[in-house]
């Protein structure tokens, strides 16, 4: 496996990680508050604020980034290595 892979898998690890520890933290926080007729859900999940959605945004951003890093060199490898070389000379 290449490192840009790994380093892909790791990136989407931690996005997936951040986001959920986004909705458990919200849970967490109205856990004694809510009733049968209120829900405070999404009043808690907005109070987290916006700098773990940043970090998550980001890791999967560069999740995407090295998995087509990962790609594109495997492509080019192999359009290389598929290619008619000139053995005339």
């Amino acid at each position: 496996m290449r490192i840009s892979t790994k380093l892909g898998l790791f990136f989407t690890s931690i996005s997936a990680f951040l986001y959920a520890t986004k909705h458990i933290t919200a849970a967490i926080m109205v856990m004694n508050v809510n009733t049968a007729t209120t829900n405070y859900y999404d009043g808690a999940y907005e109070s987290i604020g916006i700098g773990i959605t940043i970090w998550t945004v980001l890791s999967f951003i560069l999740a995407c980034g090295f998995f087509i890093h990962s790609l594109w060199t495997l492509s080019q490898k192999n359009s290389t290595k598929n290619s008619p070389t000139d053995l005339s000379s």
